[in-house]
C-alpha cells in the first residue's frame, strides 16, 4: 500500500516536478552564459526552485485531497491515517531532495563552487528547508485549499526566519556555520511535523474494520406513466439574469476566502512592519499585495476548472464572455484595495530603499506588478485544475516577466506605464479563450488555440516594443548630419608628430618624481600646439589611452601651480606668469576635438588658469609695464577651441562605436563596463544595450542630442541655461522642431546617452562661464594698467578705459542686450563666496572677507539677472551675478624699490 500511495502521488506531480527541474537547469545555464561560472548565482537558483517545489508539494499533500474530494476515497481504503500521512510526507521530502540533488549537480557542473562551499550551504539551508516542510504539512492538514495552505506556510516562514536568525548572530555580528537558530529550526520542524501527523490522525474516520454492516434496501418509488408537462418557459434574454446570479455566486466564493485574504494582505504585513527594526515597510506591503493578487486571480476561475463546473454554467445559458467578465471583475475588485494601499505606502515611504530605483514611478510599478500577477494567475487558473499548480506556474511566469521588465524599467529602457499593456494582453487572452474553456471539448484544439493566442500576443507586444525602440525617434538625413557634425572635417583633423605633446606627457608620467624633476618636460610639452591620443576617424568610446594622458596632463598642472605659488612668494612675478601661461596652453590642448569628459576637464583647467591669472593681475607688486607685457602674452595665446567641436568629436566617436560588429561591441562593452564585482543587472544591461534595436535607437538619439548640443554651443551664451533648448532640423525638406522635453526623455531613457551627454551639457555651460571670465580677465588687465598710471586709483567708469589703442569694451556674453560688463563700487554690503568669478552672497551669510573698499566688475551670469546689489537670490548659484572684485587705492611699487 505504501508503494501504491507513492505511485499515486508520482502520477499527479511528475509534470510539475519535471517542469521545475528543466526550468532550474535552463536558468542555471542562462546564468552561466551571462555571468560566468560564479557559483553563488547558480546555487541561489537551485535553492529558489527547490523551495518553490517544497511549498507546493507540502501544501498539496492533504489540502489537495480535500480540495479534489478524494480524501474520503483514501479513507475507504484499508490503510490507517498515520500510514497515509507517512506515505505522503515522505514522498514530499524524497522528491524535494531529488529535485535539489539534480540542481546541485547542475551547480557543480556549471559553476566553480567547491564541495566545501556546497556542504556549508547545505548545513546552513537544511534546517530552514525542514522548517518550511513542517509548516507546509501543518497548514495542509488544517486547511482544505492547497493554495491557501502554501501561502500561509510561506507567511509563517517569514517571521520564523526573522525571529530565530537573530539568535544566530554573535557579538561580532557574523553568523556561525551552525548556530542556535539552526537548532531552533530543527526543533520547530519537528514540532510542526508532529502536530501535522497528530491532527491528521485525530481528524480521520474511525479505525477501519473488516466487518461490514449491511443496510436493507429501501423499495424504489412507484413509477407512474403520466407525462410531465413543463410549466416554465425559457427567458428570451438569459445574460442579464445570469450576470446577477454569477455575481451572487462569486461573492459567496469571495466571502469564504475573505478571512485569509485579510490575514495575508493586511494583518500579516502590519504585524511584520510593526515588529521590524530595520524599516522596509514598503517592500512588505508590495509583496503582500502581489500575493493577494495571485490568490484572487487563481480563485477567479479555479473553482470551475477543478470540478469542470464551467460546462454546468454553459448548460444554464451563461455566455462565456459574460462569465469571464463577471468573475474576473469581482475578484479584481477584491485585489484592488490591497494594491492601492501598497502603492500609497510606497509613495509615502521615505526609506532609502524605496528611492533607489532610479527615476521610475514606483507607485505605478507597484500597481502594474499586482495587476500582472492577477492576470497571470487568472489565466493559469483557467488552464490548470489544481489551484496550487496554477499558482506555482503563475508565479514562475510572472517572475520571468517581472525580472527583465523591472531591469529594463530601472535602466530607463521602458517607461513604467508601458508595462500596463502586459496584464491587459493577458486579460485579453483569458477573455478570448473563455469560449474554449467553457465548452471544454476533448482534443487538442483548445490548447492549440491558447498557444496561438499566447504566441500572437507575445509577438505583438514584443514587436511593438522593438519597433518603438528602433524607429520611434526621427533620424537625421545624411546631408543634415554632415552639415551639423562635419564628420569629414573632424575625421581629417590630425596633429603632426612634431606638434603632438602626447608623448612628452607620457614620458613625464613615466618618469615622475616627487621633487618635480619632470616639471621642465611638462613646460616643454605645453609649448607644443596640441596633443592627440589617437586618430578620431577610428576612435570609439572604448579606446582609453587618451584618458590616462589627460589625467597625466592635469596632474602635471598641479606642478605648474605649485611652481607659480613658490615664484610669487619669492617675488618672481614674470616667472610665475610663465607658469600661468603654460597652464592656459595645457587646458587648450585638452579641449577641442575631445570626448565629453576630456572636454569638460579641459574647460575646468581653463577656469583654474583664469583664476590664477586674476590673482596674479591684482597683486600689488605689479607695474604698468609688467601688466602690459602679461596682457600682450595673454592675448597672443591660441584661442580656446570652440565648444561645438567637442560635441562634433563625440558624435564621430559614437558613430564609430555603433558601427562596430555586434560581437566586437559586446566584448568591448563587457571589458569596459563590467568587472568581477559587477551585478547581474549590469551584465543584463550590457547585453540589452548591444541588441540591434537598442543600437539603432542609440544612433538616432545620439544624433539628436548631440545636434542639439552643437546648436546650443553655437548660440549666444545668454540663450543657454544648462539644459537643452530644443532642436531645429530639416527633414524631407521641411522644418522640424523637437522640444526640450522630448530631448530630455531621449537622454534619460538611454543609459549610454545619459552617461555620454552629462559631461557635454555641463561642458557647454562651463565653457560660456569661462568665456565671460576670459573677457573679464582682459578688462582686469586694462583696469589694473589704468590704476597703475593713476596713483593706484581705479576709474569711476569703464568708459575711461576707451582709447585709440582699445576703442571698444568687451561685451558681456550673458547680456541679452549686448551690454558690457557691470562695474560698480562696493560698500561692504556683500561678501565673497569664493574665488574670482564667484556669485554675490549677503554680508550676514558668510564669514569670508568683505568687498568693502573694492570695485566690483561683474557679468549678469547665465540667468541674465543684473541684481546690482539690490537683491540676493539664494536658490541658485547661476541666478546671481558673476563677480570679479578689484581693490581700490593700490599704488604701484616705487621704481626705486628693489
Amino acid at each position: 500500500m505504501f508503494a501504491r500511495l507513492w505511485w499515486k502521488e508520482a502520477r499527479q506531480v511528475w509534470p510539475v516536478w519535471a517542469f521545475l527541474a528543466v526550468l532550474g537547469l535552463s536558468g542555471q545555464a542562462k546564468i552561466r552564459w551571462f555571468f560566468g561560472p560564479g557559483g553563488e548565482p547558480l546555487a541561489g537558483t537551485a535553492m529558489l526552485v527547490t523551495v518553490v517545489y517544497l511549498f507546493l508539494i507540502a501544501a498539496s499533500a492533504f489540502a489537495g485531497e480535500r480540495e479534489n474530494r478524494t480524501l474520503t476515497m483514501l479513507d475507504a481504503l484499508p490503510v490507517e491515517r498515520w500510514r497515509l500521512w507517512l506515505a505522503k510526507s515522505t514522498f514530499a521530502l524524497a522528491t524535494t531532495l531529488g529535485l535539489g540533488l539534480i540542481l546541485l549537480v547542475g551547480t557543480l557542473s556549471m559553476g566553480d563552487m567547491g564541495f566545501g562551499a556546497i556542504a556549508r550551504g547545505l548545513a546552513r539551508g537544511g534546517p530552514w528547508l525542514l522548517s518550511a516542510l513542517g509548516w507546509g504539512l501543518l497548514w495542509s492538514t488544517v486547511l482544505g485549499n492547497a493554495l491557501f495552505a502554501a501561502v500561509l506556510a510561506i507567511v509563517s516562514m517569514w517571521p520564523t526566519l526573522a525571529i530565530l536568525n537573530v539568535s544566530d548572530v554573535g557579538d561580532s555580528g557574523v553568523a556561525t556555520q551552525f548556530g542556535r537558530a539552526d537548532a531552533w529550526h530543527l526543533l520547530l520542524a519537528l514540532a510542526t511535523t508532529a502536530a501535522s501527523a497528530l491532527i491528521f490522525h485525530l481528524s480521520g474516520p474511525p479505525a477501519w474494520s473488516p466487518i461490514r454492516r449491511t443496510t436493507p434496501r429501501r423499495p424504489a418509488p412507484a413509477v407512474t406513466s403520466e407525462p410531465v408537462v413543463a410549466t416554465t418557459t425559457r427567458e428570451p434574454r438569459v445574460w442579464p439574469s445570469a450576470t446577477w446570479r454569477l455575481a451572487w455566486q462569486t461573492l459567496r466564493e469571495v466571502r469564504s476566502a475573505a478571512w485569509i485574504l485579510l490575514a495575508i494582505g493586511a494583518i500579516a504585513p502590519l504585524l511584520i512592519t510593526m515588529g521590524s527594526l530595520t524599516g522596509g515597510g514598503s517592500e512588505i506591503w508590495n509583496v503582500s499585495s502581489v500575493v493577494v493578487a495571485f490568490l484572487t486571480g487563481v480563485s477567479a476561475f479555479n473553482a470551475e476548472s477543478r470540478g469542470r463546473m464551467q460546462r454546468f454554467l454553459l448548460q444554464h445559458g451563461a455566455r462565456p464572455g459574460v462569465v469571464w467578465v463577471v468573475k474576473a471583475a469581482l475578484w479584481l475588485a477584491v485585489a484592488t484595495p490591497f494594491a492601492w494601499f501598497a502603492s500609497w505606502v510606497v509613495q509615502h515611504d521615505r526609506s532609502p530603499t524605496s528611492r533607489g530605483f532610479g527615476e521610475v514611478d514606483l507607485t505605478t510599478l507597484v500597481g502594474i506588478n499586482a495587476l500582472t500577477a492577477f492576470a497571470t494567475a487568472a489565466l493559469c487558473g483557467m488552464v490548470f485544475r489544481r489551484g496550487i499548480t496554477a499558482a506555482a506556474l503563475a508565479f514562475v511566469i510572472w517572475l520571468l516577466m517581472a525580472i527583465p521588465g523591472g531591469a529594463l524599467t530601472a535602466a530607463g529602457l521602458v517607461d513604467a506605464s508601458q508595462l500596463f499593456w502586459v496584464p491587459v494582453a493577458l486579460l485579453a487572452i483569458g477573455w478570448a479563450w473563455s469560449g474554449p474553456w467553457m465548452y471544454d471539448r476533448p482534443g487538442a484544439r483548445k490548447w492549440v488555440t491558447l498557444g496561438l493566442m499566447a504566441v500572437a500576443t507575445t509577438a505583438g507586444l514584443g514587436g511593438a516594443y522593438l519597433a518603438s525602440r528602433a524607429w520611434s525617434l526621427p533620424a537625421l538625413e545624411p546631408a543634415e548630419a554632415e552639415r551639423i557634425f562635419q564628420y569629414s572635417r573632424v575625421a581629417a583633423s590630425s596633429v603632426p608628430a612634431e606638434e603632438n605633446a602626447a608623448e612628452m606627457y607620457r614620458k613625464a608620467w613615466e618618469g615622475r618624481r616627487e621633487d618635480g624633476g619632470d616639471l621642465a618636460l611638462v613646460r616643454k610639452a605645453t609649448e607644443l600646439p596640441s596633443w592627440r591620443w589617437g586618430e578620431l576617424s577610428r576612435a570609439t568610446i572604448f579606446t582609453d589611452p587618451g584618458m590616462s594622458l589627460m589625467w597625466t596632463a592635469l596632474s602635471r598642472s598641479a606642478l605648474l601651480k605649485a611652481s607659480r605659488d613658490a615664484r610669487i612668494e619669492r617675488g618672481d612675478l614674470p616667472a610665475a606668469w610663465s607658469d600661468i601661461l603654460a597652464t592656459f596652453r595645457l587646458a587648450r590642448q585638452i579641449s577641442g576635438f575631445a570626448e565629453g569628459i576630456e572636454a569638460f576637464e579641459g574647460v575646468r583647467a581653463e577656469a583654474d588658469a583664469i583664476g590664477q591669472a586674476m590673482e596674479w593681475a591684482v597683486d600689488a607688486r605689479q607695474t604698468a609695464a609688467s601688466l602690459e607685457a602679461a596682457r600682450k602674452a595673454y592675448r597672443a595665446l591660441p584661442p580656446m577651441p570652440r565648444a561645438a567641436d567637442a560635441a562634433r568629436a563625440q558624435a564621430l566617436i559614437l558613430r564609430n562605436t555603433l558601427d562596430m560588429p555586434r560581437d566586437e561591441l559586446i566584448d568591448a562593452a563587457s571589458r569596459h563596463f563590467l568587472d568581477a564585482n559587477s551585478q547581474p543587472s549590469q551584465h543584463f544591461l550590457v547585453r540589452v544595450m548591444t541588441t540591434p534595436w537598442e543600437v539603432a535607437r542609440t544612433r538616432r538619439g545620439a544624433q539628436l542630442l548631440l545636434a542639439a548640443m552643437v546648436q546650443d554651443a553655437e548660440q549666444p551664451a545668454y540663450l543657454v541655461h544648462g539644459g537643452l533648448n530644443g532642436l531645429e532640423i530639416r527633414q524631407n525638406g521641411e522644418r522640424v522642431v523637437i522640444p526640450p522635453a522630448e530631448l530630455f526623455s531621449i537622454e534619460i531613457r538611454n543609459p549610454v546617452l545619459n552617461t555620454v551627454t552629462t559631461h557635454l551639457g555641463a561642458f557647454i555651460l562651463e565653457w560660456n562661464r569661462c568665456e565671460a571670465a576670459r573677457r573679464a580677465l582682459d578688462l582686469i588687465f586694462r583696469l589694473r594698467i589704468w590704476q597703475a598710471g593713476h596713483d593706484g586709483r581705479l576709474p569711476d567708469t569703464l568708459n575711461a578705459l576707451v582709447s585709440p589703442e582699445d576703442p571698444a569694451l568687451p561685451i558681456d556674453p550673458f547680456s541679452p542686450t549686448g551690454a558690457t560688463f557691470g562695474y560698480i563700487p562696493d560698500h561692504g554690503r556683500w561678501r565673497r563666496s569664493g574665488m574670482y568669478g564667484s556669485t554675490l552672497t549677503s554680508n550676514h551669510e558668510s564669514d569670508t572677507p568683505s568687498f568693502e573698499g573694492e570695485w566690483l566688475l561683474y557679468s549678469v551670469g547665465p540667468k541674465q539677472l543684473d541684481i546690482r546689489q539690490q537683491s540676493y537670490i539664494p536658490t541658485s548659484v547661476d541666478a546671481n551675478d558673476l563677480i570679479f572684485p578689484l581693490k581700490d587705492h593700490v599704488k604701484p611699487p616705487d621704481p626705486a624699490t628693489p
